[in-house]
């Protein structure tokens, strides 16, 4: 029987700010269970570089869990709303999600 071969799919981002590029990879290198503070200023896609995280990490790490602490609620059910609508776009990558 032929062996079944894994399906790929290459997903490209949009261009990075530099710091963007600095934090996704000081972020991937860094040990597990570690907490890395950006200091930036308003609208320069703090909220874009969560995703590409959350997006990366439950795309290639097994259990990968995401917290995301937010000023309001609003903004954080925004960022819930916009992961969501991915995750469904994606067969079986996300078991559960709590929007809590």
């Amino acid at each position: 029987m032929p062996k079944k071969e894994k399906k790929t799919v290459e997903i490209t981002s949009p261009k990075l700010y530099k710091w963007q590029r600095i934090t996704l990879s000081t972020y991937w290198r860094w040990p597990r269970n570690s907490i890395i503070s950006v200091l930036s200023p308003r609208q320069c896609g703090k909220t874009f570089t969560i995703k590409i995280i959350t997006l990366q990490g439950t795309i290639n790490l097994k259990n990968f869990k995401v917290i995301v602490i937010s000023p309001t609620f609003a903004l954080a059910g925004k960022l819930f709303n916009e992961l969501s609508a991915i995750y469904k776009q994606i067969p079986g990558i996300v078991r559960s999600c709590n929007g809590s």
